[in-house]
Formats: structure tokens, C-alpha cells, sequence
């Protein structure tokens, strides 16, 4: 069934009307997981990244 929202009365009803709900992460809440499924998801790259940092910045 398709909610609709009624028809904005103020510019402050407006404005409301395009925010997106708030949520900790803007990538928790673009795939949908949790924070700390996001963040668990992200380690192998993250870990990848941190080698790589540490070998360029001591060779």
C-alpha cells in the first residue's frame, strides 16, 4: 500500500518534506545494515589499505 504525505502547509512543512531519515551512518543506512555490520564488512579493505599506507610511508 502507498503512503502518501499531505500537501505541505508551511515552508517549514516544505523543507520537511525532502530530509531523509536520520541514521548513524549514511552507508549503514544506504545498504541497510547495521554499524557495526558496516564496519565489520569494511576491515579486509580497510586492513588492505593500512599495509599498503605503512609500506609506502616507511620504504
Amino acid at each position: 500500500m502507498l503512503l502518501l504525505r499531505p500537501p505541505a502547509t508551511s515552508a517549514l512543512d516544505a523543507n520537511a518534506a525532502h530530509t531523509v531519515d536520520a541514521t548513524p551512518s549514511i552507508t549503514s543506512g544506504l545498504t541497510g545494515m547495521s554499524v557495526m555490520q558496516t564496519v565489520r564488512a569494511t576491515l579486509p579493505w580497510l586492513s588492505v589499505l593500512l599495509v599498503f599506507l605503512i609500506i609506502v610511508t616507511y620504504e
